[in-house]
């Protein structure tokens, strides 16, 4: 049977997502959207500068644990991103009868190597499910972003490098269940904006079968040469996201921290108050 085109599945939304808005600080974002990832001052492991590009581990899976098999997508830390999503496409013959449907699953992980301005991705396009009629068909994930325009400054679109290895048919995909597509985001100094060489980018992976084009992953990233990143470049980091912090009164290395912070909570009239004459809703504490 010829098939002329493939459509998109009518039973899924049909409208692209839209950009992650970069016309202020990440952080600011995150603060106006929740958007956070918690972490354990105690227990720290996850994101940590010292753990980030463990190339020992799969990130594929690891993204699909964290979100615990489900749909969805999460900045996990600064260091890491994860999102799975379901898509699905029709097969369409000449009078636009639909006489197949492919589904399949993307599971997109983004990584932040220590010591390099440049944010990976690796797509992982799995779980393929053919009803009705399929074929071959012409099946790429690339990377896609924009620049920065803001009150600090801007900066061009980041740089964009696809791996020329990244599979580019449904077969190759099908043939290697654990393959996956590629792509570095990255920007040279001379581009960035202020004395920490900072350049802030939306990006996302554009998923093409045929004619085409899911747009997926969408998040914000920074690429930022500050020196309180570990190294000497820098590092780039998904800057969406704010930190939920955890101290415990028992920890041995951030107790006391932990005790003044509740001390502060629960019997105030037990610290100093800073510069205000008397308490009052939302006065700043600080700990005796």
């Amino acid at each position: 049977m010829p098939i002329d085109t493939i459509a998109r599945n009518r039973s899924r939304k049909t409208a692209e997502p839209g950009w992650a808005t970069q016309t202020e600080h990440g952080d600011v974002i995150a603060q106006h959207t929740g958007a956070k990832y918690n972490v354990n001052l105690d227990s720290y492991k996850d994101g940590g500068p010292s753990r980030r590009t463990n190339l020992a581990y799969d990130p594929i899976n690891d993204c699909r644990n964290i979100l615990g098999g489900q749909q969805g997508a999460r900045v996990v830390s600064h260091f890491q991103y994860c999102s799975v999503k379901k898509q699905a496409f029709n097969w369409v013959d000449s009078t636009g009868k639909v006489v197949g449907t492919t589904s399949y699953v993307q599971t997109t992980a983004g990584q932040a190597p220590q010591d390099y301005r440049e944010i990976y991705y690796q797509a992982n396009l799995g779980f393929f499910d053919f009803v009705g009629y399929h074929n071959d068909l012409a099946f790429e994930v690339v990377g896609d972003t924009l620049g920065y325009s803001g009150s600090d400054g801007s900066n061009p679109a980041c740089g964009i490098i696809n791996s020329a290895n990244n599979p580019k048919t449904i077969e190759q995909w099908r043939a290697n269940g654990n393959a996956v597509a590629t792509t570095v985001f990255d920007q040279d100094k001379s581009l960035a904006v202020g004395r920490d060489f900072v350049s802030r980018c939306p990006i996302s992976m554009v998923t093409s079968p045929g004619i085409l084009n899911y747009r997926d992953a969408i998040t914000g990233i920074r690429l930022d040469s500050a020196s309180y990143l570990e190294g000497t470049v820098g590092s780039g980091i998904f800057d969406q996201v704010t930190p939920n912090l955890t101290y415990g009164v028992s920890s041995t290395a951030h107790g006391a921290v932990a005790a003044d912070i509740y001390t502060a909570l629960n019997n105030p009239s037990a610290t100093t108050l800073s510069s205000q004459a008397s308490p009052s809703p939302g006065v700043r504490w600080t700990a005796r």
